[in-house]
Protein backbone atom coordinates (compact mmCIF):
# COMPACT_ATOMS: atom_id res chain seq x y z
CA UNK A 1 0.00 0.00 0.00
CA UNK A 2 2.80 2.40 1.00
CA UNK A 3 4.62 1.61 -2.37
CA UNK A 4 1.39 2.42 -4.21
CA UNK A 5 0.98 5.25 -2.30
CA UNK A 6 4.48 6.84 -3.30
CA UNK A 7 4.50 5.70 -7.03
CA UNK A 8 0.79 8.02 -7.20
CA UNK A 9 2.48 10.96 -5.27
CA UNK A 10 5.82 10.98 -7.43
CA UNK A 11 3.30 10.81 -10.76
CA UNK A 12 1.65 14.05 -9.43
CA UNK A 13 4.60 15.62 -8.89
CA UNK A 14 6.10 14.85 -12.27
CA UNK A 15 2.52 16.07 -13.15
CA UNK A 16 2.39 19.48 -11.23
CA UNK A 17 5.90 20.42 -11.61
CA UNK A 18 5.60 19.69 -15.67
CA UNK A 19 2.65 21.77 -15.73
CA UNK A 20 4.09 24.78 -13.91
CA UNK A 21 7.11 24.33 -15.78
CA UNK A 22 5.01 24.76 -19.17
CA UNK A 23 2.68 27.89 -17.10
CA UNK A 24 5.91 29.57 -15.63
CA UNK A 25 7.92 29.35 -18.92
CA UNK A 26 5.23 31.35 -20.55
CA UNK A 27 4.41 34.28 -18.06
CA UNK A 28 8.29 34.39 -18.41
CA UNK A 29 8.00 34.98 -22.40
CA UNK A 30 10.00 31.67 -23.29
CA UNK A 31 9.80 30.56 -26.48
CA UNK A 32 8.48 27.19 -27.38
CA UNK A 33 11.69 26.50 -28.17
CA UNK A 34 13.20 27.28 -24.99
CA UNK A 35 9.72 25.74 -23.10
CA UNK A 36 10.56 22.48 -24.61
CA UNK A 37 14.06 22.46 -23.12
CA UNK A 38 13.29 23.04 -19.98
CA UNK A 39 10.68 20.18 -19.87
CA UNK A 40 12.67 17.83 -21.63
CA UNK A 41 15.68 18.88 -19.31
CA UNK A 42 13.13 18.13 -16.33
CA UNK A 43 11.77 14.71 -17.87
CA UNK A 44 14.81 13.17 -18.63
CA UNK A 45 16.35 14.29 -14.86
CA UNK A 46 13.53 13.41 -13.08
CA UNK A 47 13.59 9.88 -14.71
CA UNK A 48 17.05 9.45 -14.52
CA UNK A 49 17.24 10.28 -10.56
CA UNK A 50 15.09 6.49 -9.94
CA UNK A 51 18.56 5.62 -10.82
CA UNK A 52 20.71 8.14 -9.11
CA UNK A 53 18.78 7.36 -5.88
CA UNK A 54 19.39 3.76 -6.34
CA UNK A 55 23.25 4.38 -7.34
CA UNK A 56 24.11 6.86 -3.96
CA UNK A 57 21.26 5.87 -1.62
CA UNK A 58 24.29 3.86 0.66
CA UNK A 59 25.76 7.57 0.80
CA UNK A 60 22.17 9.50 1.01
CA UNK A 61 21.47 7.30 4.24
CA UNK A 62 25.06 7.29 5.78
CA UNK A 63 24.74 11.08 5.52
CA UNK A 64 21.15 10.76 7.80
CA UNK A 65 22.72 8.42 10.01
CA UNK A 66 25.62 10.53 10.93
CA UNK A 67 23.00 13.56 10.93
CA UNK A 68 21.85 11.99 13.93
CA UNK A 69 24.23 13.70 16.38
CA UNK A 70 23.85 17.18 15.12
CA UNK A 71 21.01 19.68 15.49
CA UNK A 72 19.05 20.09 12.47
CA UNK A 73 14.71 20.71 13.01
CA UNK A 74 14.09 20.30 9.11
CA UNK A 75 15.74 18.17 6.50
CA UNK A 76 15.00 20.41 3.23
CA UNK A 77 18.22 18.64 1.79
CA UNK A 78 19.23 15.24 2.34
CA UNK A 79 17.21 13.80 -0.92
CA UNK A 80 19.22 16.39 -2.89
CA UNK A 81 22.62 13.71 -1.83
CA UNK A 82 22.29 11.84 -4.98
CA UNK A 83 21.87 14.30 -7.76
CA UNK A 84 24.77 16.10 -5.97
CA UNK A 85 27.14 13.21 -5.92
CA UNK A 86 26.21 12.51 -9.75
CA UNK A 87 27.03 16.00 -10.49
CA UNK A 88 29.87 16.49 -8.41
CA UNK A 89 31.35 13.24 -9.70
CA UNK A 90 31.57 14.43 -13.39
CA UNK A 91 32.71 17.87 -12.70
CA UNK A 92 34.17 18.60 -10.21
CA UNK A 93 37.61 16.43 -9.86
CA UNK A 94 39.62 17.71 -6.74
CA UNK A 95 39.02 18.07 -3.17
CA UNK A 96 40.37 21.23 -1.82
CA UNK A 97 37.95 23.35 -3.46
CA UNK A 98 36.34 26.76 -2.14
CA UNK A 99 32.38 26.78 -2.12
CA UNK A 100 30.07 30.17 -1.11
CA UNK A 101 26.57 29.50 0.62
CA UNK A 102 23.89 32.12 0.51
CA UNK A 103 21.93 30.74 2.81
CA UNK A 104 22.65 27.96 5.31
CA UNK A 105 19.86 27.71 7.97
CA UNK A 106 20.81 25.29 10.59
CA UNK A 107 24.08 24.16 7.72
CA UNK A 108 22.85 20.71 7.23
CA UNK A 109 24.35 21.46 3.46
CA UNK A 110 27.24 23.20 4.62
CA UNK A 111 27.76 20.14 6.83
CA UNK A 112 28.00 17.77 3.91
CA UNK A 113 29.72 19.69 1.55
CA UNK A 114 32.81 19.76 4.22
CA UNK A 115 32.31 16.24 4.34
CA UNK A 116 32.29 15.31 0.94
CA UNK A 117 35.06 17.74 0.02
CA UNK A 118 37.23 16.73 3.09
CA UNK A 119 39.88 19.50 1.66
CA UNK A 120 37.48 22.39 1.41
CA UNK A 121 36.30 25.59 2.68
CA UNK A 122 33.48 27.51 2.58
CA UNK A 123 32.22 30.63 3.44
CA UNK A 124 28.59 30.46 4.69
CA UNK A 125 26.13 33.92 4.02
CA UNK A 126 23.54 33.69 6.38
CA UNK A 127 21.65 36.32 8.30
CA UNK A 128 19.80 34.24 10.67
CA UNK A 129 16.83 36.75 9.95
CA UNK A 130 14.90 34.68 6.99
CA UNK A 131 12.01 35.94 5.16
CA UNK A 132 8.33 36.72 5.27
CA UNK A 133 8.09 32.61 4.58
CA UNK A 134 9.88 32.18 8.55
CA UNK A 135 7.41 34.37 10.43
CA UNK A 136 7.33 31.26 12.91
CA UNK A 137 11.16 30.39 12.96
CA UNK A 138 12.89 30.73 16.05
CA UNK A 139 16.15 32.34 14.30
CA UNK A 140 17.85 32.71 17.89
CA UNK A 141 17.62 28.57 17.40
CA UNK A 142 18.96 28.44 14.10
CA UNK A 143 21.98 30.42 14.83
CA UNK A 144 22.73 28.04 17.98
CA UNK A 145 22.31 24.81 15.76
CA UNK A 146 24.16 26.36 13.04
CA UNK A 147 27.22 26.67 15.33
CA UNK A 148 27.20 23.81 16.87
CA UNK A 149 26.72 21.48 13.68
CA UNK A 150 29.61 23.19 12.00
CA UNK A 151 32.15 23.58 15.33
CA UNK A 152 33.58 20.47 13.93
CA UNK A 153 34.73 22.39 11.19
CA UNK A 154 35.19 25.83 12.60
CA UNK A 155 39.17 25.50 10.84
CA UNK A 156 37.30 25.57 7.17
CA UNK A 157 34.31 27.68 7.45
CA UNK A 158 33.59 31.21 7.88
CA UNK A 159 30.29 32.77 8.47
CA UNK A 160 29.26 36.13 7.63
CA UNK A 161 25.99 37.31 9.02
CA UNK A 162 25.04 39.77 6.41
CA UNK A 163 22.98 39.60 3.68
CA UNK A 164 24.28 38.51 0.44
CA UNK A 165 24.27 42.36 -1.07
CA UNK A 166 26.50 43.73 2.02
CA UNK A 167 28.64 40.77 1.30
CA UNK A 168 29.26 40.87 -2.66
CA UNK A 169 29.91 44.61 -1.88
CA UNK A 170 32.22 43.56 0.32
CA UNK A 171 33.74 41.12 -1.93
CA UNK A 172 37.52 40.86 -3.23
CA UNK A 173 37.69 40.66 -7.09
CA UNK A 174 40.53 37.67 -7.07
CA UNK A 175 38.62 35.68 -4.27
CA UNK A 176 36.35 33.40 -6.60
CA UNK A 177 34.73 29.92 -6.16
CA UNK A 178 34.33 26.33 -7.52
CA UNK A 179 30.60 25.93 -6.17
CA UNK A 180 28.33 28.52 -5.20
CA UNK A 181 24.51 27.40 -3.40
CA UNK A 182 22.22 30.10 -3.53
CA UNK A 183 19.38 29.19 -1.23
CA UNK A 184 18.56 32.80 0.27
CA UNK A 185 15.74 34.72 -0.11
CA UNK A 186 13.32 33.35 -2.89
CA UNK A 187 12.14 36.23 -4.13
CA UNK A 188 12.49 36.54 -7.84
CA UNK A 189 14.49 40.26 -7.87
CA UNK A 190 17.06 39.30 -4.96
CA UNK A 191 17.46 35.70 -6.50
CA UNK A 192 18.82 37.77 -9.76
CA UNK A 193 20.82 39.74 -7.77
CA UNK A 194 22.46 36.54 -6.05
CA UNK A 195 22.73 35.44 -9.44
CA UNK A 196 24.57 38.12 -11.32
CA UNK A 197 26.80 38.99 -8.27
CA UNK A 198 27.75 34.95 -8.16
CA UNK A 199 28.48 34.61 -11.78
CA UNK A 200 31.23 37.03 -11.39
CA UNK A 201 32.99 35.04 -8.66
CA UNK A 202 32.59 31.60 -9.86
CA UNK A 203 35.64 30.18 -11.41
CA UNK A 204 35.45 28.39 -15.06
CA UNK A 205 34.03 25.21 -15.08
CA UNK A 206 32.64 26.22 -11.25
CA UNK A 207 28.98 25.21 -10.93
CA UNK A 208 26.10 26.82 -9.67
CA UNK A 209 23.31 25.43 -7.35
CA UNK A 210 19.89 27.34 -7.58
CA UNK A 211 17.54 25.80 -5.06
CA UNK A 212 13.66 25.92 -5.36
CA UNK A 213 13.91 26.26 -8.60
CA UNK A 214 10.27 25.19 -9.04
CA UNK A 215 9.13 26.83 -5.73
CA UNK A 216 5.87 28.22 -6.10
CA UNK A 217 5.70 30.13 -2.90
CA UNK A 218 4.05 33.23 -4.38
CA UNK A 219 1.00 33.11 -5.95
CA UNK A 220 2.87 35.82 -8.81
CA UNK A 221 4.71 33.56 -10.52
CA UNK A 222 7.10 36.20 -11.75
CA UNK A 223 8.10 36.27 -8.10
CA UNK A 224 9.55 32.74 -7.56
CA UNK A 225 12.91 31.74 -8.39
CA UNK A 226 11.50 30.41 -11.40
CA UNK A 227 11.29 33.66 -13.44
CA UNK A 228 14.50 34.82 -12.37
CA UNK A 229 16.57 31.80 -12.93
CA UNK A 230 15.54 31.55 -16.58
CA UNK A 231 15.56 35.13 -17.33
CA UNK A 232 19.56 35.17 -15.78
CA UNK A 233 20.24 31.96 -17.77
CA UNK A 234 18.91 33.90 -20.98
CA UNK A 235 20.93 36.99 -20.52
CA UNK A 236 23.71 34.19 -20.02
CA UNK A 237 23.05 31.98 -22.29
CA UNK A 238 26.55 31.67 -24.24
CA UNK A 239 28.94 31.39 -20.92
CA UNK A 240 26.76 28.73 -19.37
CA UNK A 241 26.00 24.76 -19.68
CA UNK A 242 23.03 23.40 -17.64
CA UNK A 243 23.54 20.40 -16.19
CA UNK A 244 20.49 19.82 -14.02
CA UNK A 245 16.64 20.78 -14.18
CA UNK A 246 14.94 19.26 -11.48
CA UNK A 247 13.50 21.23 -8.04
CA UNK A 248 16.88 22.57 -8.26
CA UNK A 249 18.27 23.70 -11.02
CA UNK A 250 22.05 23.58 -11.12
CA UNK A 251 24.45 25.35 -14.57
CA UNK A 252 27.92 25.68 -15.45
CA UNK A 253 30.64 28.33 -16.47
CA UNK A 254 31.77 27.56 -19.63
Amino acid sequence: MNYLKNIINLLNQFFDNTIFIILASKKSDLSIFEIIKYVSYFIFNFTFNLFRNLNYKEEKDKFRISSKSLKFSKDWFTNNIPIWISIFKRNIKKKNIKILEIGSFEGMSAVFFLEYFNSSKIDCVETFQGSDEHSETDFNLIKKNFNYNLYKFKERFDVHEISSDNFFNEKKIDEIYDIIYIDGSHESDQVTKDAQNSFKYLKSKGIIIFDDFLRKYYNEIQKNPFFAIVKFIKNNNKNIKILYVGYQLILQKK
